[in-house]
């Protein structure tokens, strides 16, 4: 550099040094957003998937074996009331049903003195398989949220009479 300023090599050089340093700069931002959105679906994922073995196991642990048939898209059955599930009343026999329609997990319950409605609980669902064996309900099910899922298996001893 000269007493009068920067020469033009001088001026291309720098120019060219912060060019590459921003273009790192900007890779690495969006290689941490990818990951950060990765994590954010992965959670969710998991997320939906606990709200839906929590809501199924406080539910499905009062119905009666006798009383709870599946097929290829849920289950559906009866409920003894009174055990502080909402939209149960005390001491009434409620017919419930879970159904993967179109990746929505819904749930639809319809007590003596209530009319029936549907509640979303879940969304993404990938798979969604219901057996059951004695007095035991096995669920099988995928979440997806943007690239990532989730797969869970659980089992629900139903303990209703």
């Amino acid at each position: 550099m000269n007493k009068r300023g920067m020469t033009l090599v001088e001026l291309i050089v720098t120019m060219v040094l912060g060019g590459v340093l921003l273009l790192a700069m900007a890779v690495q931002f969006a290689a941490d957003a990818r990951i950060r959105k990765s994590i954010n679906d992965q959670n969710t994922a998991n997320q939906e998937a606990v709200v839906i073995v929590e809501h199924m196991t406080r539910v499905m642990r009062f119905a009666s074996a006798s009383t709870i048939s599946t097929c290829e898209w849920g289950l559906w059955g009866y409920v003894e009331g009174g055990h502080n599930v909402p939209g149960f009343a005390a001491a009434t026999t409620t017919f419930v049903e879970y159904a993967n329609i179109s990746g929505e997990l819904r749930y639809w319950y319809n007590c003596s003195d209530t009319t029936g409605q549907y509640t979303v609980i879940a969304t993404g669902l990938s798979s969604f398989v219901v057996t059951k064996s004695g007095s035991n309900l096995t669920i099988s099910f995928g979440v997806k949220k943007g690239d990532q899922g989730t797969a869970v298996k659980t089992t629900i001893h139903m303990l209703g009479a």
